[in-house]
């Protein structure tokens, strides 16, 4: 357990000698910043595994070895982490788990190595961002598409504010982001706490490729059709700046398809 600013024993009581760890003594060695060996040591990794390293100390942090590991995209690290046992979605306490440090900083083989594990893709961090808004606010493809495969992804999770992934693509005007996380089923008409939605969001920023491209979707998107009641008309107002944007969706089945 860590306590302030101590060092950290751990790994059933680990000492250094001649640059390698022994199991069996105490040091009390540890940086003041509460790291444990195998944090410090990465490189040791499987040495310490071996000698009964407990993968899930945090040090004062919060931080896990996977999470270190994962920080610095040792994708090999993370596979042999997570095989002794590592704990894929402890939190530091900033929120951030092993994933969510991956994806921030855009390493695609480790954030693969993480969701094929079964890494939680849903979990936010202190400011409320998951893994796929990180993703989608940076603009990795290849990050966004392996988070949208991962499976049990809730793609409309929402901020405090009410913003989606989707919102910060539409922010960001990044039409392919955009585009993955519409076809992966991330609803358009989605409103925020202003009561805004991404199309308002595209349009704000004058994003016009995006906002054409979120129109189009609520016009023609499949997922639409059961919020019109047969014999019925429904209009979906988007309270976009400086546009009109007032969709219209006819009873007619042939209006929508």
């Amino acid at each position: 357990t860590l306590t302030g600013r101590s060092p950290a024993i751990c790994l059933s009581d680990i000492t250094f000698e001649s640059g390698f760890p022994r199991v069996g003594t105490t040091s009390s060695s540890f940086p003041k910043a509460g790291h444990t060996a195998l944090i410090i040591a990465v490189k040791c990794i499987p040495l310490l595994v071996k000698a009964g390293a407990n993968t899930n100390l945090q040090n004062k942090e919060g931080d896990t070895a996977l999470m270190k590991a994962a920080w610095m995209g040792r994708t090999e690290d993370v596979s042999m982490l997570v095989k002794a046992g590592a704990a894929l979605d402890l939190q530091n306490k900033k929120g951030d788990s092993a994933l969510i440090l991956a994806t921030t900083r855009q390493h695609i083989r480790t954030v693969k190595e993480l969701v094929r594990a079964g890494a939680d893709i849903n979990l936010q961090n202190e400011e409320e961002l998951t893994a796929l808004m990180i993703s989608s606010i940076s603009g990795v493809t290849d990050i966004t598409k392996t988070l949208l495969s991962g499976g049990n992804i809730s793609i409309d999770i929402q901020t405090k504010n009410g913003w989606s992934a989707l919102f910060f693509a539409a922010d960001e005007g990044d039409v392919a982001t955009t585009k993955l996380l519409l076809d992966a089923g991330a609803d358009p008409l989605l409103r925020d706490n202003s009561g805004l939605t991404a199309v308002d969001v595209a349009s704000a920023g004058e994003n016009d490729d995006v906002y054409g491209l979120l129109r189009n979707h609520i016009m023609t998107t499949k997922t639409l059709q059961s919020r019109v009641s047969q014999g019925t008309e429904r209009c979906e107002e988007s309270q976009t700046f400086g546009k009109t944007s007032v969709i219209r969706l006819e009873t007619s089945s042939r209006e929508i398809r």
